[in-house]
């Protein structure tokens, strides 16, 4: 999606955003524009100061600094600084014609860089009444579909109501028997919630006597509930129910762990939760792994404790030996997967080393029908079944997804593959050990993770088993 332009100074960046018409295979600007984007200087790697965007000969100056972009895909720059600008202008302000759209910009050591054209041509035609009532009925029709997704929002979560008037119940109780309140909100991702379980133990150090309250999910409530430095747990049905409670938690301290824009799944709108970080969905992982990304949302600082999981629920399990492998290859976002045949032939050679390989999870990826010594759990484990088998391994190896936070926080060695993901071409999600490697070998992949030779994990299986002494 980036444009670079090689020179002296190295310019590169991108539009994100432009309100056009598209109407008969002709790009039209209508209306009100707006334009968004992002431009940078990677040589220098300094942000722009002032941006500008051009329609052919006619200059505007934008408004720079609306939104950063950390794009990790520009000359491998993974801290890659530029400067996101906007611009809003009627279209009645340009002459009617055929444009050529190109972006301006001058770096902070002011020197002048060159322009980055886009190649799609627009057309303004101001006194064309069908295209303006076509670009109005656009208009509606965007806005009602929002308004539709927010109505079926209410459909789809049956228990909102009574959800929140429990809730509201609850905060005017707690507020009238307790002191020092203080409210963490975390509602999804279970990878997210349990990298973020040493967040109440900082707080209950630095506050000891505080009434510390967790606000998530129903579904995620057997995470937290457990957790000895928390004094109760709230359930909410979504995003948009804590952004209701948010406005009430008048005469509490709020740790909201949420990553400003942060969408809700069920009602299709986006929170609010801005830091001093500037930490966006855009470039959380720019600023660390998931606990110290969290923190600093909540406009904390950083800490890298190791997580501990609560509430194993024992299963009763075959003998495997005096040692069995777990293996968890399905992420919910292919981007992190691995190649299903690599997982089938990366078990043959443990299996050929006397392991019994359990490969846990929703999806099966190994397909090993008639060995033995294969265990499929797949589709078949609570969460808290499936960190009981985890916890008596000798190594867990997956991709990355919530179980690998469960590996890390029941101090299980780990082989864990990391590619490319999203805009980040190097991220670091876990904290404590498997940060650190002292408890984990993390192969962080020049390319997809689905492309990550298989000699490259086996060897680093061994080694783990070798250094850990599993065998």
């Amino acid at each position: 999606d980036a444009l670079p332009i090689s020179g002296k100074n190295h310019v590169c960046g991108n539009i994100d955003k432009i309100s056009v018409l598209s109407f008969l295979g002709q790009k039209y600007l209508v209306g009100e524009i707006r334009i968004e984007g992002w431009l940078a200087d990677s040589m220098n790697r300094t942000a722009m100061d002032e941006v500008y965007v051009c329609f052919n000969d006619m200059v505007y100056k934008a408004q720079s600094g609306h939104k950063r972009f950390d794009v990790a895909y520009v000359k491998s720059c993974f801290d890659f600084n530029n400067c996101g600008f906007r611009l809003q202008l009627s279209s009645d302000s340009i002459q009617d014609g055929n444009y050529k759209i190109s972006i301006q910009g001058t770096s902070r050591l002011g020197l002048e860089t060159k322009s980055l054209v886009f190649p799609e041509t627009y057309r303004v035609s101001n006194h064309n009444t069908f295209l303006r009532l076509l670009a109005c009925l656009y208009k509606v029709k965007n806005y009602l579909v929002l308004k539709a997704r927010f109505l079926k929002g209410f459909i789809k979560e049956k228990c909102f109501f009574p959800s929140l008037i429990k809730n509201i119940a609850m905060i005017l109780f707690v507020r009238l028997t307790q002191n020092n309140r203080i409210i963490i909100n975390l509602e999804e991702r279970i990878g997210d919630i349990i990298a973020c379980e040493p967040v109440p133990r900082l707080i209950r150090r630095d506050n000891p006597k505080a009434y510390i309250i967790w606000i998530t999910r129903y579904s995620n409530i057997p995470l937290v509930k457990y957790n000895s430095c928390l004094d109760r747990v709230l359930g909410v049905t979504s995003i948009y129910e804590w952004s209701i409670l948010k406005r009430l938690f008048s005469h509490e301290r709020i740790v909201d762990l949420l990553i400003d824009k942060k969408p809700c799944t069920a009602f299709g709108i986006s929170l609010n939760n801005p830091n001093k970080y500037g930490i966006t969905l855009d470039n959380y992982y720019h600023h660390g792994n998931l606990l110290e990304i969290s923190l600093m949302s909540a406009n904390m600082d950083k800490d890298d404790l190791s997580p501990t999981f609560y509430g194993l629920k024992p299963i009763p399990m075959p003998a495997h030996g005096p040692g069995y492998i777990v293996i968890h290859g399905a992420s919910a976002e292919p981007t992190r997967n691995w190649q299903t045949e690599r997982w089938t032939e990366l078990a043959q050679e443990l299996i050929r080393k006397d392991y019994t390989v359990c490969e846990v999870g929703t999806s099966q990826c190994i397909y090993l029908p008639d060995e033995k010594r294969y265990v499929n759990y797949c589709g078949l484990l609570s969460l808290q079944e499936t960190a009981y088998v985890i916890s008596n391994c000798c190594l867990f190896i997956g991709i990355d997804s919530a179980l690998v936070h469960v590996a890390n926080a029941l101090n299980i060695p780990g082989v864990i593959l990391l590619g490319y993901y999203r805009a980040f071409k190097q991220y670091m999600p876990y904290s404590g050990r498997y940060k650190n490697g002292e408890n984990a070998t993390i192969i962080q992949y020049d390319g997809y993770a689905k492309d990550i030779p298989l000699e490259l994990v086996h060897k680093a299986a061994v080694e783990s088993l070798r250094r850990k002494g599993a065998r």
